[in-house]
């Protein structure tokens, strides 16, 4: 891994289904210590590891699904609306930090998500997560970072996390914005984190595009994770677990 600098930014939400119309918005904002030291993680998304510069495999292999709006480039120039599972920053554009690598710690030759940002309110992560238990306390996470340099691009990436149920029309159950994710002079992951309370057993996790999508708006995940913060049901209320 290169050297890289981090951050934890923590969005925490709790919703219940008595709350949802006041308290559907972000109510705090710290950048503190890991959160999720203390926790068990139900799926982490780490893309996985191999020799060749790009994965020849679609989101299905990582247990998600990308808007139609996209197009993935298989190692080809980035456009608009397009996606990758790379390596390292492809040196597609002077204002990128090329041959930067992923996030995964002790992961030789790591894959990371790449996203050049289609249509706003496109869902660039959609996975349907099935036996939560009700009441208990979850934590959904990713690392992201603005691909672009420092003041080389006016469009910066802007991700809403959301969690919608996933068996009463997809009601909205919890959300915050990531805002816009600041370009640094230096590679820099950031962790961003949903708190939130389960009221359903079956919920939808989406990331959701929300900035506009010509010149810039690009950005890398990686390590994106679902945790229980719940002692009392640290896993899944089911015999099935991914």
């Amino acid at each position: 891994m290169s050297r890289q600098s981090y951050f934890y930014l923590f969005v925490i939400v709790l919703v219940d289904n008595t709350k949802l119309s006041n308290c559907d918005e972000s109510v705090g904002l710290c950048y503190q210590n890991d959160y999720t030291n203390h926790t068990t993680s139900l799926f982490t998304i780490t893309f996985g590891s191999g020799l060749d510069s790009y994965l020849n495999e679609t989101s299905d292999k990582f247990g998600f699904s990308i808007s139609t709006a996209y197009q993935q480039s298989f190692g080809s120039r980035m456009t608009d609306a397009a996606f990758d599972f790379v390596h390292v920053v492809p040196n597609h554009y002077p204002e990128w930090h090329a041959g930067e690598k992923d996030h995964t710690e002790n992961h030789t030759k790591g894959y990371m998500y790449i996203v050049s940002a289609g249509p706003p309110n496109s869902h660039i992560f959609n996975r349907t997560v099935n036996h939560l238990c009700i009441g208990s306390q979850y934590i959904f996470s990713a690392y992201i970072t603005n691909i672009a340099k420092k003041g080389l691009q006016s469009n910066k990436p802007n991700i809403q996390f959301e969690v919608r149920s996933a068996t009463d029309n997809s009601q909205l159950l919890a959300k915050c914005s990531t805002s816009d994710i600041v370009d640094y002079d230096k590679w820099t992951w950031i962790k961003y984190s949903l708190v939130f309370n389960a009221s359903t057993t079956s919920i939808i996790l989406l990331m959701v595009s929300t900035s506009g999508w010509l010149n810039g708006a690009d950005m890398a995940i990686d390590d994106i994770e679902l945790h229980s913060a719940s002692s009392e049901y640290p896993n899944f209320c089911s015999f099935s677990k991914f």
